[in-house]
C-alpha cells in the first residue's frame, strides 16, 4: 500500500515544492496577472475589429475557427485575472504589503501535503487522527519527504528541494523533526480538506485491491 501511495501521490509533493521554492512576491505577480489581463482584452478587441479580423481571417489557413470560443475564453481570462489582482491588492487597490509571497487561496507548503497523507494513512489504518507532534507520525512525514525527493531525476528539480530541506533543517535548529508540527497541524484546516479526500480514495482503492487479490 505504501508504494501505490508513493507511485499515485508522491509526485504531487514534488511540485508543490518546487512551486514553494519559485513563489513569486506580490507586486511581480500583480504585473503578470495584469499583463495577462491586457493581452486577453487586446485579443478580444482585435476579434471585435472587422478590419483586423479582416486580415487574420486571411491568413493562412483561412477564417479563425470557433471565433466565439476564442472570445468566451478571453473573457474568462480577463475575469480571472481581475479576480487574482484582488487577492493580492489592499481595497484602495495597493498591493498588499508584507513579506508573504502570492499564493493562491487553498495553497499550503508542499510538507503539509506530506503531513496530510501521513495523517491520513495513520487514521485509515489506525481509526484515529496522529496528534501534530505525535513522533512516529512525524518521522513517517519525514521519510516520505525525503522519499520523495529521492525519486527526481530532474536536477534543477532536486537541488530547489534539497534547498528548501536545509532551509527547514536551520530552522529547527538541527533537529529535523522539530517543525514538522506545525504542518501536522494545518493539515486539519478545512483548505486541506480536499486534498485529503483524493488520498482517502487512493487508500480505500490500494484496499479493495490487496482484498480482491488476496482472495483470488
Amino acid at each position: 500500500m505504501a508504494r501505490q501511495i508513493l507511485k499515485n501521490v508522491g509526485t504531487v509533493a514534488v511540485d508543490r515544492g518546487v512551486a514553494a521554492v519559485k513563489t513569486p512576491t506580490r507586486a511581480h505577480m500583480r504585473k503578470t496577472l495584469e499583463g495577462v489581463r491586457a493581452a486577453a482584452a487586446l485579443i478580444l478587441s482585435a476579434l471585435d475589429d472587422g478590419e483586423t479580423r479582416g486580415f487574420l481571417d486571411a491568413a493562412s489557413p483561412g477564417t479563425i475557427p470557433d471565433r466565439l470560443a476564442i472570445c468566451r475564453l478571453m473573457s474568462d481570462l480577463v475575469r480571472r485575472a481581475e479576480e487574482g489582482v484582488s487577492w493580492l491588492v489592499t481595497e484602495n487597490g495597493k498591493t498588499k504589503a508584507g513579506r508573504s509571497r502570492a499564493v493562491p487561496p487553498g495553497s499550503f507548503p508542499p510538507k503539509t501535503y506530506c503531513a496530510a497523507i501521513i495523517a491520513e494513512a495513520w487514521s485509515f489504518v489506525h481509526g484515529v487522527e496522529p496528534a501534530p507532534k505525535h513522533q512516529k507520525a512525524v518521522a513517517a512525514a519525514h521519510l516520505f519527504w525525503r522519499e520523495s525527493l529521492e525519486g527526481l531525476s530532474m536536477e534543477e528539480t532536486k537541488l530547489a528541494l534539497e534547498w528548501m530541506r536545509a532551509k527547514d533543517a536551520k530552522k529547527s535548529w538541527g533537529e529535523p523533526l522539530n517543525g514538522w508540527w506545525r504542518h501536522f497541524k494545518e493539515a486539519k484546516e478545512p483548505h486541506v480538506s480536499e486534498m485529503r479526500k483524493k488520498i482517502r480514495r487512493h487508500l480505500t482503492e490500494c484496499k479493495r485491491q490487496a482484498e480482491m487479490f488476496a482472495g483470488a
